[in-house]
């Protein structure tokens, strides 16, 4: 709910709530829309030069919703965008695709995004030893405050991002990411 929550007052929205004891509750969600048009001159970020491969991002989150809405936007920046819904299909899918970016969920059923990292790391140990291709950067999305998160916790991921992410930060974080990337593979 604190999800709901957030992308109901991001968009003005409301939040109304039916509960019948016994029966069960039900949330209803009303967020009004209006047709815009897109701005003259608004700039779309578009990681890759023509003729060059798109950056893949993988996206591991349980919630479909959030998978569909970080693809999306990754898709609109140039990306070419991946999801999984746990940790496990995120390490199968790394094992087997190349990857420039991953996006991780921190609290998930089964294992969490910090058990993830754990796995991560130690599977990419021998990556990160002098003149290899340089780990792929973690991005950390979660619906609670990543200031909440210890130093070491922290440390783990190149950023944290709360969820609802928004365009421009979401944009911001990845441009970033992909260039300390860029960097580390040219200097390694």
């Amino acid at each position: 709910l604190a999800i709901v929550q957030g992308l109901v007052d991001l968009f003005h929205g409301t939040i109304g709530i039916d509960s019948k004891v016994g029966e069960g509750t039900r949330f209803t969600v009303t967020i009004p829309v209006t047709a815009v048009a897109v701005p003259a001159g608004s700039a779309e970020a578009h990681f890759a030069a023509p003729g060059e491969e798109r950056p893949r991002v993988l996206i591991v989150d349980d919630n479909e919703l959030i998978r569909e809405s970080l693809c999306e936007m990754l898709e609109h920046m140039g990306c070419e965008a991946s999801a999984v819904s746990n940790a496990d299909a995120g390490h199968a899918w790394l094992a087997a695709t190349r990857c420039d970016l991953v996006l991780l969920d921190l609290h998930m059923p089964d294992k969490d995004g910090f058990e993830f990292m754990d796995e991560y790391v130690e599977n990419t140990g021998a990556s990160n030893a002098a003149g290899a291709v340089p780990r792929t950067p973690v991005i950390a999305v979660s619906a609670y405050a990543p200031d909440g998160l210890s130093r070491d916790a922290a440390n783990r991921f190149f950023d944290c991002l709360t969820k609802p992410v928004h365009y421009e930060v979401l944009r911001d974080a990845v441009q970033r990411a992909l260039a300390a990337r860029h960097k580390a593979s040219v200097e390694g």
